[in-house]
């Protein structure tokens, strides 16, 4: 998929050296070093502008610096620098007034767009990605009317990214359309919202043009001429916006597009037979996600360049033979997934020679298809949510020639192999998802070196004694709702990288605390309901975990309310959301603390609390009204005490 950087000819780190540096220069770049703020490494040492010093040459010496032949600064690049805090530190930036690239990306300014850049005339290339700016884009932006590039991308997947991400959360200006000279253009996912202007789509000169995981902006697209409309675009991105109408035919007849994805959007209507006769040179294609009708175009599979193409969930109607693919020799992504009807039958054992992603969700399939075994290069395979029943196919370790990293057989009815598989078997398999089937007895696929495990909803009866082997890497892992009986095997006592255990919902008996005390202390979430362990809580469970939901509830723990309390507030309290610990014989009739707990994540509601009094079940309410935000804490056993 389309990477949201977008590399340009002449990366700032790469700038030429020219003539030597101005006094009047010099002492612009150092004065703006000085008001910057800057984030500290592991070590404590600031991370940026290290090499800015007075005493050396900044054109030839300073990181991140170009000069033109006479010394002035045309170029500076201040990316990834860990600068932090608000831009009136850059005021003396603006003065700088001969820079024509000026890249600030990957930073975290956490203030509005900043006003100036008008100062700046000759900037050609601006890149702003990654900076946490908010606000209204600055009217000033209009007057740079050289720009060549221009990226405010915001994306971030990573948690502790987040503050990293621009929202200006405002109207896409209609100045955006009057760049005449921009060749790149990259707005993925800033927060703009309201109707695209129109007049982006005649930007002569447009190359990469990406608006995409905007939700809120909205548009349609026009008829493209043949003459004088993005005749040099190569790269449309509108993914995750909320475009709608019909896609018009002649935006596959631009010369030079190669990358097109239009997924997540409204867009509607029929594809003509002759919409993609005129695209011999696309490369990829996301139609995905949209209202799209009628029967797939056969001339779509006369376009021998792609290698990407997404058709999944529209609305198109009819059966689709995967034979029609032939012809498609360079695909490497293929996704049909939520297609009425796919005919997988008398496939030719040489289709999709290069096919390494392949999606059929939800696609009606009832059994395995047999074609798959010739996969060669097939690395991430998804037949989720068909009526696929009957073993699962001996030959499924060897796709890909045994280097699957992902494999979803979700809700299906597939059941155990006929032989089981070797302890050689998926060796490169990181995430699998096999849940809502009909496995039954030991776990049917246990690959040594997976990320996730996911086994829920099926009949599995039992995990292997050396189950720790199979979870080394594993972070993810859940057994929830099989029917597992016995005790939990002692190596999974010493499992250390889980972030999620959910064994919920089996027949597991014995004492679990001790266990649980050797589970490492990155585990985010602990779900051990409904089965039947038994133990007293006490306060010697480990005080570095990091839980954010901890359950026990339906199980035969017995103890004291304070002694929960004390292990509680062991853990990293600010993370903690959930408690959930159905305690059924609690000794004393304490008061519940309220004010100790120190919990800013968590709310309390009524606490359902069980003991026995003369051998008579006696159920408690200790009323606690809600005092913060975040989730609940609960001590309770559920209405099912009181049948």
């Amino acid at each position: 998929m389309l990477s949201t950087s977008v590399k340009h000819e002449n990366q700032c780190s790469s700038w030429a050296v020219e003539g030597q540096c101005l006094d009047e220069q010099r002492h612009l770049l150092l004065h703006l070093k000085h008001n910057l703020s800057f984030s500290s490494s592991e070590f404590g040492v600031p991370v940026g502008l290290s090499s800015w010093d007075l005493n050396t040459d900044c054109c030839r010496s300073w990181e991140g610096v170009e000069c033109n032949q006479i010394g002035e600064v045309i170029g500076l690049d201040l990316s990834n620098k860990s600068i932090v805090g608000s831009t009136d530190g850059l005021a003396c930036l603006f003065c700088l007034s001969h820079l024509q690239r000026l890249n600030r990306g990957y930073n975290n300014f956490n203030s509005a767009f900043p006003s100036a850049f008008d100062r700046l005339p000759h900037l050609t290339h601006l890149n702003l990605s990654y900076s946490y700016f908010v606000g209204q884009i600055p009217i000033g932006i209009s007057r740079l009317m050289r720009l060549v590039s221009l990226d405010l991308s915001a994306f971030s997947t990573a948690e502790n990214d987040l503050l990293m991400r621009n929202n200006f959360s405002a109207e896409m200006p209609e100045f955006f359309g009057c760049f005449s000279n921009l060749t790149v253009l990259n707005l993925f996912d800033c927060g703009l919202k309201g109707n695209v202007p129109q007049s982006i789509f005649t930007l002569p000169k447009l190359q990469f043009l990406a608006l995409s995981d905007n939700p809120l902006l909205e548009g349609s697209l026009p008829e493209f001429s043949q003459d004088n409309s993005l005749q040099y675009l190569s790269t449309l991105d509108l993914s995750g916006c909320c475009f709608n109408g019909s896609i018009p035919a002649s935006l596959f007849a631009l010369p030079s597009l190669k990358i097109l994805y239009l997924s997540f959007n409204q867009f509607s209507g029929h594809l003509d037979e002759s919409t993609f006769e005129s695209c011999p040179q696309v490369e990829e294609l996301d139609l995905g996600g949209n209202k799209l009708e009628g029967p797939i175009p056969l001339s779509i599979f006369n376009i021998s360049s792609l290698s990407v193409l997404f058709l999944d969930s529209n609305q198109f109607n009819g059966t689709l033979e995967l034979n029609r693919f032939e012809a498609l020799t360079n695909l490497s992504e293929l996704d049909l997934s939520d297609l009425l009807l796919i005919d997988t039958n008398n496939i030719n054992s040489a289709l999709f020679p290069k096919l390494s992603f392949f999606r059929l969700h939800s696609c009606n399939l009832r059994v395995f298809p047999d074609f798959l075994q010739n996969q060669s290069r097939l690395m991430n395979l998804d037949l989720s949510s068909n009526n696929i029943g009957g073993n699962l196919p001996s030959w499924i370790d060897n796709i890909g020639n045994g280097f699957v990293v992902k494999l979803n057989l979700s809700s299906n009815s597939l059941e155990n192999p006929i032989q089981p598989f070797s302890n050689n078997s998926f060796r490169e398999l990181k995430i699998l998802d096999l849940h809502s089937n009909l496995f039954s007895g030991p776990l049917p696929i246990l690959p040594p070196s997976a990320w996730s495990l996911d086994y829920l909803k099926n009949n599995c009866s039992f995990m292997p004694s050396n189950i720790s082997s199979f979870l080394s890497n594993a972070v993810f892992f859940s057994l929830a709702s099989n029917n597992v009986h016995g005790q939990l095997p002692e190596s999974l006592c010493s499992v250390g990288g889980l972030e999620v255990l959910d064994l919920s919902n089996n027949s597991l008996s014995g004492s679990i605390l001790s266990c649980i005390e050797g589970i490492g202390g990155g585990l985010k979430v602990l779900n051990l309901r409904r089965n039947r362990h038994f133990g007293t809580m006490n306060a010697s469970l480990p005080k570095d975990w990091a839980l954010r939901t901890f359950d026990l509830n339906g199980n035969r723990l017995e103890g004291q309310l304070s002694s929960v309390w004390a292990i509680a507030r062991g853990w990293k309290s600010s993370i903690l959301e959930t408690i959930n610990l159905s305690i059924l014989s609690l000794i004393g009739s304490e008061t519940l603390p309220v004010p100790k707990l120190g919990f800013p994540n968590m709310m309390l509601r009524n606490v359902w609390c069980e003991e026995f009094v003369h051998g008579e079940r006696v159920l408690r309410s200790l009323f606690v009204s809600a005092f913060v935000f975040g989730a609940v804490l609960g001590l309770d056993r559920r209405l099912e005490a009181l049948d």
